[in-house]
């Protein structure tokens, strides 16, 4: 009976093992399985930070470029349209930009001797309609009057001729008008600029209109002063855009002319530019 009661614990003891260990590695497994489910779950985390940060520093990025990229802006003048501004004993000679400068610049007591298309080698020539004097030309524009300041606006129909040649017919009308004007001072302005879009065609009558080629005539002109008698007066820093083209703010369609507008702006800047008589 004894050694039946000892087989039977016996017996007890290895079952009782058998069940133990089976569940404790289940219970590891599942603690195993737990573990690699919260470091996918904090990959899965950090993998979406990540993605969010990138997404920040992309943004930023573009914003930069677009900043660094803006062009500056560019103030207009705003001249006051009632005021007229007195230039006595002046004369103007100059091309259909000085038309417009007689018809919208508000300018009282001076002389226009100018005509759409005229230049500087026509310019003993031609007949001009002048207010007071009828339709005369230059040599009868200065035999009727003696003038202290003259003018000379040319150059933007100049510019398909050779421009050194050009220069020596400005100097050329310069002696003609002092032979006749002795105590005369000169002033040569600078011919204007225009737009971008102008100076980049490249086809057809108007690719001689480059800011370039109007610079390089303006050296060559500007190079006729003396500051003595004859002085040159550059007048694109009034017209200019941040790019060194004549602002759309100011130019006609044609991009060549400016707007009535324009010529205030052209008048105050000759009043605040005058030369001492």
């Amino acid at each position: 009976m004894k050694t039946f009661l000892r087989y039977s614990f016996t017996i007890l003891l290895v079952l009782s093992c058998l069940i133990v260990v089976p569940a404790c590695r289940i219970s590891e497994a599942i603690e195993s399985n737990q573990t690699t489910t919260t470091e996918a779950t904090t990959t899965t985390t950090t993998t979406t930070t990540t993605t969010t940060t990138t997404t920040t520093a992309t943004t930023t990025t573009t914003t930069t470029v677009s900043t660094a990229t803006k062009a500056p802006s560019q103030t207009v003048q705003t001249p006051d349209a009632g005021t007229v501004i007195s230039f006595p004993d002046t004369l103007f000679i100059g091309d259909s930009r000085s038309v417009g400068l007689k018809e919208y610049g508000k300018l009282s007591d001076a002389t226009f001797f100018c005509s759409v298309g005229l230049n500087a080698y026509k310019v003993w020539k031609e007949a001009v309609d002048v207010p007071g004097m009828g339709k005369v030309t230059l040599d009868q524009v200065l035999a009727n009057k003696q003038f202290k300041q003259v003018y000379i606006m040319l150059g933007i129909n100049e510019l398909g001729y050779d421009l050194s040649t050009t220069a020596q017919k400005y100097q050329a009308l310069i002696d003609g008008v002092r032979a006749k004007q002795p105590n005369a001072t000169f002033v040569i302005n600078s011919t204007l600029h225009v737009t971008k879009a102008c100076n980049d065609i490249t086809s057809g009558s108007k690719k001689i209109f480059t800011n370039a080629r109007i610079n390089d005539f303006n050296n060559l002109i500007a190079a006729l002063a003396d500051n003595q008698s004859v002085f040159y007066l550059d007048m694109n820093p009034a017209f200019d855009d941040a790019n060194g083209h004549l602002s759309t703010d100011y130019a006609a369609g044609d991009g060549i002319h400016i707007k009535a507008k324009g010529y205030l702006v052209w008048r105050d800047y000759l009043d605040k530019h005058r030369i001492a008589a």
